[in-house]
């Protein structure tokens, strides 16, 4: 029974992992996306007048979707994220270049969610930080591991 519980909550942190890796690459297409059309922008200031850029906007709305589709709407962290990118991409949109606030913004609440992702994955693995390593807590409490 117990080898089942621990089977059954290493399959939720595989989930939970490739979730996580599913997201970073979206977020990472997102940030390239948003490069690519901000480059654009500074050297063709007519860019937005062009078919081209209605391809690379579907593009980016494709990506920022997906990204939400990944994320609870209900946590805070999530919402934060998903009015940044939505911010970016009105300025985008309005040919405005000053970005790297948001840019810088989007990382930081990128990395926010995934490090929580990360910590969920560690709790199901039973993995706990102690000092410089981490110790797996598998056994009994009457038992202690040898070192």
């Amino acid at each position: 029974m117990k080898s089942q519980q621990n089977q059954t909550k290493a399959n939720v942190a595989n989930f939970r992992h490739d979730w996580q890796n599913n997201l970073r690459t979206k977020i990472s297409e997102f940030i390239s996306k948003v490069a690519l059309i901000h480059f654009r922008l500074n050297s063709d200031p007519q860019f937005l007048n062009k078919p081209d850029s209605d391809n690379i906007f579907s593009e980016l709305i494709f990506i920022q979707s997906n990204i939400e589709l990944l994320l609870d709407s209900k946590k805070k962290s999530s919402l934060e994220l998903t009015r940044t990118m939505e911010e970016i991409v009105q300025k985008l949109k309005h040919g405005e270049d000053s970005l790297e606030a948001l840019l810088n913004s989007l990382n930081r609440q990128a990395n926010e969610v995934l490090e929580k992702a990360w910590q969920t994955i560690r709790k199901d693995l039973g993995v706990k930080r102690t000092g410089e390593h981490h110790r797996f807590r598998f056994w009994r409490n009457d038992h202690k591991p040898a070192e």
